[in-house]
């Protein structure tokens, strides 16, 4: 399927440079069509990354898959000419009589669209709508029947009953399925995304997906810094599958004020080590009075890709007050070849709200736009890095209702201006 890889990257390619379709809803101020148009729109970007994913995933998908996929494409195909259709009505006289409008009426004419009325084109584009979604859900939540499993995967229908999997899941890795859970999300909650916000995390999602799929398939040795402290432990021990969302449900109320600040664990907040046979536990200068007020402004959830015996211990050692509302293990993680992937899609939260703080960058590849690299600490007395963190955090945490990854967008460009005007004094 390389060659269905190669179009959808050519679709964002193309909808990214001509935006004419992507932002066709200003052009109609009625506040339903508005909406009718965006849920078409979402469903699209929505529709391109599951194929493209599931391309990427599987070399050969099985026919029920397939056949879900086909009707999805068909229907983004249906609402392309629809959408086409609402173009050419918005046109002035004067410009519907040149060669362009009459070779795009042609086109949509001969695929058998030969309604012109503006209500009847948005009741199509609404029917198409639903049907798309629902083809999404039906991908993205796996609700295929047990008989279309077994089927597709050559087993009995008894056998599909043992192996407790009734989902699309049965086919793919976490990662794809990490993927499946932000395109749900995007086309059942689309009020909490504009187009912009949700392409802009399609995007990013599927940057980290390539790049985890790269490194998936190298056969390297693991991250070195997994070599080193408490993270050593367990490197061949057999982890429990663990299933998203990670984190408790909000309430309605939650849902509008938590925000959540995730942060690993060895040589980010501590630094194990051995002495002989006595293993030692040192604390990074500040830890204490970083997590103490970093839980005024956010939910603190420790994720970590050490094993749960070692951090359950470690994290006793330092956070006697309970500022640490959650603890996520290596379980939580994705093996990714050399690299424990720490996907935030799957914590249940709002990545709007979400900031993860890793001294392995590769960590957070998956949403780079939600990360902050902190340099890694082993046992630096005069360490001031959480203490830089504390004021620059506290300042993003205290702009409640904002996308926090655009407070994070700016305190990068602000570091690499002041890293450049030091370059050019020092030159």
């Amino acid at each position: 399927m390389i060659d269905i890889n190669l179009l959808c990257e050519d679709w964002w390619e193309i909808t990214q440079e001509e935006t004419m379709l992507m932002n066709l809803g200003e052009v109609f101020k009625e506040p339903k069509y508005k909406e009718i148009i965006k849920i078409a729109t979402l469903s699209e970007c929505v529709t391109v990354s599951i194929v493209y994913v599931i391309s990427l995933h599987l070399e050969t998908p099985p026919s029920i898959i397939l056949t879900i996929l086909k009707n999805m494409l068909f229907y983004i195909h249906q609402n392309f000419l629809v959408q086409i259709k609402l173009i050419l009505s918005r046109l002035p006289q004067e410009s519907r009589d040149n060669v362009w409008a009459h070779s795009l009426q042609n086109m949509v004419d001969s695929k058998g669209l030969k309604t012109k009325k503006k209500p009847e084109l948005f009741a199509l584009l609404n029917h198409n709508n639903t049907q798309l979604v629902a083809f999404i859900q039906k991908i993205c939540d796996g609700r295929l029947t047990l008989q279309q499993l077994a089927i597709a995967k050559n087993l009995s229908e008894s056998q599909m009953m043992e192996s407790e999997q009734f989902s699309i899941n049965f086919f793919l890795s976490p990662l794809a399925q990490t993927f499946l859970i932000l395109s749900e999300e995007i086309v059942m909650k689309s009020d909490l995304f504009s187009v912009e916000s949700a392409r802009e995390d399609l995007i990013n999602t599927l940057e980290g997906f390539n790049s985890a799929m790269v490194l998936k398939r190298e056969q390297g040795d693991i991250h070195d810094m997994y070599k080193i402290g408490g993270t050593a432990f367990g490197d061949n021990e057999e982890l429990q599958v663990v299933d998203p969302p990670y984190l408790p449900p909000l309430t309605e109320k939650q849902q509008a004020n938590t925000y959540t600040l995730v942060l690993d664990l060895d040589e980010t907040l501590a630094h194990y080590f051995e002495v002989g046979q006595e293993g030692r536990f040192l604390t990074r200068p500040g830890c204490q009075n970083f997590l103490k007020t970093m839980s005024k402004y956010f939910e603190i959830v420790i994720f970590t890709a050490a094993i749960q015996d070692y951090a359950d211990w470690a994290i006793d050692q330092f956070d006697s007050e309970g500022y640490i509302k959650y603890r996520l293990y290596r379980q939580h993680a994705l093996r990714c070849g050399s690299v424990y992937i720490k996907d935030l899609s799957r914590l249940g939260r709002d990545l709007r709200k979400t900031i993860i703080v890793d001294n392995v960058p590769e960590n957070f590849q998956l949403q780079q736009d939600n990360g902050i690299f902190i340099t890694s600490w082993f046992d630096d007395v005069t360490d001031t890095a959480l203490t830089e963190l504390c004021t620059i955090l506290k300042d993003i945490g205290s702009h409640k209702g904002r996308d926090l990854r655009e407070e994070l967008r700016k305190y990068r460009d602000l570091q690499s201006c002041n890293s450049e005007a030091s370059e050019y004094q020092e030159d």
